[in-house]
């Protein structure tokens, strides 16, 4: 044998000692995830077929803060995943300075890697459900608007937290304050003219935002009434909200008005009529009413779609209200569609009392419980303490506890 061939076969000798050692244990590796120059790290583990069981949260900022679709569909950001082994290297005496207070270092020797663009998560889980809703809404705004540029058509809106939402989401039966139904306990036809009465007195905030530019921000009928205070389209979304208590068949209606200009009436239906109800004034106007200061009827949207008015003549008189006919009304959500599931919200929660003697006890008492250990993600958690006092400065405190899980 040749002293190459002897040295290639030591060479191989080698390899087959090193691969015999990586499958004995030898192998500690770990993951690292990097997205937007952020670093995140697993534990080691130990040995060629780890399994790390682990979830790691990873941080994640939109640019303007904007969690659109068509913003976040621009991103460019990759995530990238890498494996590396964990090597502790022993230091020599006298490659160490006296000052050395380890005698080893780690090493991390570089495995492999998986990179994927953040636009590949878009498409994935209940986020994208979620997106593909919010994009099938823009399309169907662009649409609306190239055949009737001048008909108001609004899908989405921001709410109070900044969050991208469908505005049928902000329909829901609401009950109106207890003093208004109990002045005509015998009329209910009274009664809804004095609610519609009731919303117009709330004072109204001018829009200042392009409503055609997707940064519109509608607040709940339960925070409007709270401050006192909203747009057009937030007195409309109260006062259907109010008639839907009273099992009205009542949707939105956005349009246009020779006295106010962009307005949001509410629409009703009472057998064989419709009738158009004013946030602003409380005046309710039959849809033959030539009186009516509503010029145009545009779009309807309540807590299940939005349709959009195709007919050629847009004027209450002339406009068919049945919005189930496609020829006359265009949807945005088709009867076919198969949505998500409504997330459901598990409650748990329960009480503990005990004798006080300090805070700390107080907090390992909860801590004891586990309560905090849920593995759901979005888990909110709800508090309550009353301490009651006994003669001699003898306290019992009570402590209420509850956590709300939300599954999909």
């Amino acid at each position: 044998m040749s002293s190459i061939s002897r040295l290639r076969h030591k060479e191989a000798i080698k390899l087959v000692a090193s691969d015999e050692l990586l499958n004995e244990d030898t192998v500690n590796p770990f993951v690292e995830v990097s997205f937007q120059h952020t670093v995140y790290q697993t534990n080691t583990a130990s040995g060629s077929h780890p399994c790390w069981n682990e979830e790691i949260e990873v941080d994640f900022i939109s640019p303007g803060h904007d969690y659109s679709f068509s913003n976040l569909s621009k991103i460019k950001d990759n995530v990238y995943i890498n494996i590396f082994d964990e090597v502790i290297i022993e230091k020599h005496e006298d490659h160490c300075l006296k000052s050395c207070s380890s005698h080893s270092y780690v090493k991390k020797n570089w495995l492999g890697s998986i990179i994927f663009p953040f636009s590949a998560l878009l498409q994935q889980s209940e986020f994208s459900d979620q997106i593909d809703v919010l994009q099938r809404a823009q399309i169907f705004e662009r649409n609306c608007k190239a055949v009737f540029p001048n008909r108001r058509i609004i899908t989405t809106v921001l709410n109070d937290e900044g969050i991208q939402m469908l505005v049928t989401r902000y329909i829901k039966a609401l009950n109106p304050p207890q003093q208004l139904l109990d002045i005509f306990l015998q009329d209910s036809n009274t009664t809804l003219d004095l609610i519609a009465r009731f919303v117009s007195l709330i004072p109204f905030m001018p829009d200042t935002l392009d409503e055609n530019d997707g940064s519109d921000i509608w607040m709940t009928s339960e925070r409007c009434i709270s401050l006192a205070i909203g747009n057009k389209e937030e007195h409309a979304i109260l006062l259907c909200n109010f008639f839907l208590y009273f099992g009205k068949s009542a949707l939105v209606l956005l349009g246009s008005s020779m006295l106010e200009g962009h307005v949001a009436y509410v629409l009703t239906q009472e057998s064989d009529e419709y009738l158009l109800w004013n946030p602003s004034t409380g005046q309710c106007h039959k849809q033959f009413d030539p009186f009516c200061p509503l010029q145009s009827v545009d779009c309807l949207f309540d807590d299940k779609n939005v349709w959009f008015n195709i007919q050629q003549n847009n004027t209450p008189m002339a406009v068919h209200f049945d919005y189930s006919k496609e020829s006359f009304w265009k949807q945005l959500i088709p009867k076919n569609f198969q949505g998500t599931k409504p997330q459901s919200i598990q409650i748990t929660g329960f009480p503990i009392q005990m004798p006080y003697t300090d805070v700390q006890s107080v907090i390992d008492a909860v801590y004891q419980t586990g309560i905090h250990s849920s593995e759901f993600p979005q888990t909110e958690f709800a508090l309550a303490v009353y301490i009651h006092p006994f003669p001699n400065n003898i306290l019992s405190v009570w402590v209420y506890l509850a956590s709300l899980s939300r599954h999909q």
